[in-house]
């Protein structure tokens, strides 16, 4: 599921079919493919929820995203923010994108945090549209503690419009430096509980 800050903002979400969980990531992850004559862009996806329907199994996954709905006049002062959910089926191939729009509610003058209150409808991505993807970072100075406040979300890139429909894929990641070299992948497990604890596991490279 994609969380998104619209300009508006939203929230989307996907299923697809279900994988074994493994400790090793072999450098392959979800793409979106935007426009005919660019290059797909990774998405920052997080593990929400897993289920079986009809026999088959899947999961969903969850990323925030910032959001500009296209059929959405903001000059009249609307304000959303979105999340996008995602789910993949057993193949790895998304079957379902779904975007939630919601609002932070504030009790008080005095309360500065709010309150998240999500919307009833839910749409699509769609051509025009223009979104932006946002990742959390690792503290890897703290033993690799990991920053959940609203300041630790990082921008993956600038606003991005979709010329087309979006399809969703699987690639090998390979990102190249300013100079064009490769950059080393590592990876690591993130766990969180009902109660907010979090943990994380040392960092691994890709095999």
């Amino acid at each position: 599921m994609f969380h998104a800050q619209e300009a508006g903002g939203g929230n989307s979400s996907s299923h697809g079919t279900l994988a074994p969980l493994t400790p090793e990531w072999n450098q392959n992850w979800y793409t979106i493919k935007y426009d005919a004559n660019k290059n797909t862009k990774w998405m920052p996806l997080a593990y929400k929820n897993s289920y079986i329907k009809d026999h088959k199994c899947y999961i969903e996954y969850t990323a925030e995203i910032d959001f500009v709905n296209s059929s959405i006049d903001y000059t009249q002062g609307q304000h959303y923010k979105d999340a996008d959910g995602n789910s993949v089926d057993e193949n790895n191939k998304v079957v379902s994108n779904q975007i939630i729009t919601y609002k932070i509610a504030y009790d008080t003058p005095e309360d500065k945090e709010g309150h998240v209150v999500f919307d009833k409808a839910s749409f699509s991505f769609k051509a025009g549209d223009k979104i932006r993807f946002y990742a959390l970072e690792i503290d890897l100075e703290k033993n690799n503690a990991f920053k959940a406040d609203a300041e630790s979300w990082n921008e993956t890139s600038a606003l991005i419009t979709l010329t087309q429909p979006p399809t969703f894929s699987v690639e090998k990641l390979e990102f190249t430096d300013k100079n064009d070299k490769d950059f080393d992948y590592f990876y690591a497990m993130i766990a969180e509980d009902a109660s907010g604890n979090i943990a994380v596991t040392n960092l691994q490279k890709t095999k």
